[in-house]
């Protein structure tokens, strides 16, 4: 019940996608840093469909920071798609990057969701989760472009408050059968005895 509250939120606030990878904690747990430090959560995801945003909790103090995100394959570490730079300001909140690419994510691919800040003035931090299941990346460096494959990294079972938006492929389209053809799979110009049905009697 909660995940769709908060989806409707999103709709309202932000115009995101309405199917989302990953959890919005919003903000609980232990402050990280971002700054010159890439910080991901690791999902598996539910659903073929085309990239759309990063949702990433930040408190951020005195100014504002650039910050961007990348999608990563979790078996090979190989690069999907990458948010554009965006300036967030300060605060306490979710900061929404959309993706450059709109790649697409594919139904029990495990993914990364990552998250880097360029250093500043103040603080770029991300709410961590100790414990559990979840699984997390971490790799420090300078403000880079996303490598692929990702650098060398360290994994913990946590969970960072980032997921990602995306919306799902259509449904293939459904109908009645062709009508040209008969159940049995035979054109219905033709009669049961092959003649045809356009000479019946």
């Amino acid at each position: 019940m909660t995940r769709y509250l908060l989806i409707a939120l999103l709709l309202i606030g932000g115009g995101v996608s309405a199917d989302m990878t990953g959890t919005a904690p919003g903000g609980t747990g232990f402050p990280q840093s971002l700054e010159s430090t890439m910080r991901g959560s690791q999902y598996t995801q539910s659903a073929d469909g085309t990239l759309d945003s990063v949702g990433v909790y930040l408190s951020i103090t005195t100014e504002a920071h650039n910050v961007h995100a990348a999608l990563y394959k979790a078996v090979d570490s190989s690069f999907v798609d990458s948010t554009e730079i965006v300036s967030c300001g300060t605060g306490n909140g979710y900061h929404y990057l959309s993706f450059v690419a709109g790649a697409d994510v594919y139904e029990d691919t495990v993914y990364v969701v990552i998250a880097q800040a360029e250093a500043g003035n103040g603080a770029c931090d991300i709410p961590i989760n100790i414990g559990g299941t979840n699984v997390t990346w971490y790799a420090s460096g300078a403000w880079y472009k996303w490598v692929d494959p990702f650098w060398t990294h360290t994994t913990g079972a946590n969970r960072y408050d980032i997921h990602f938006h995306y919306t799902p492929d259509a449904a293939p389209a459904t109908g009645p059968p062709d009508q040209r053809h008969g159940p049995d799979g035979l054109g219905q110009r033709h009669g049961p005895d092959g003649s045809s049905a356009r000479h019946r009697p």
